[in-house]
């Protein structure tokens, strides 16, 4: 009932806020479905987050913004934005990864008023510091940015500590990434 169920969905966001890691997992695995590479939601450690809605083009969709920790790979970060119609089905994903073991990614958002249309901005702390590395994955594609890279950056610091490590933007019942810019992006994660 609670996999395919549109009238579930309410009740899979009560549990995301469940103190029980599993449930939580279980929840929000239902609501988004995988992540990337075949990584299930349960893996996560932690889960948390909120949703918000947004109206965009005369719709009203549900962005649900979740957060959490590797299980077993502790100081890696993930934040997760999963855009959702008005029955609950999960139309599209933006998943963002740090590698900092200091401060955890967080998101802004729903923001108005950018001057580029974003309304959620993924920052991470460790780019003030100028050590960073994060992963986005979108669509079927893996993007990996780091500042210790040999091969010259496709962005740079002082664009990351102004514009956030990723700017996102709701268009069409898709996410649209405003930032950085993916085209550009010499290195991919494997």
């Amino acid at each position: 009932m609670l996999s395919g169920d549109h009238a579930a969905t309410p009740v899979l966001l009560d549990l995301l806020c469940s103190s029980d890691h599993e449930v939580a997992s279980f929840a929000a695995g239902r609501i988004v479905g995988g992540i990337r590479n075949g990584e299930e939601l349960i893996e996560w450690y932690q889960i948390g987050g909120n949703a918000a809605q947004i109206p965009v083009d005369g719709k009203i969709y549900t962005v649900l913004v979740l957060r959490s920790e590797h299980y077993l790979d502790i100081g890696r970060n993930f934040q997760l934005l999963a855009l959702l119609d008005a029955d609950g089905n999960c139309l599209d994903k933006v998943f963002c990864s740090s590698r900092n073991r200091n401060d955890g990614l967080w998101t802004e958002g729903p923001v108005h008023g950018e001057q580029d249309g974003a309304r959620f901005i993924i920052r991470d702390p460790a780019i003030a510091n100028g050590y960073w590395s994060f992963d986005l994955d979108y669509g079927a594609e893996s993007y990996w940015f780091c500042s210790y890279s040999s091969e010259k950056e496709s962005v740079t610091l002082a664009e990351l500590s102004t514009k956030g490590a990723c700017r996102v933007a709701v268009c069409n019942g898709k996410f649209e990434i405003l930032w950085p810019p993916l085209k550009d992006v010499k290195e991919v994660s494997p």
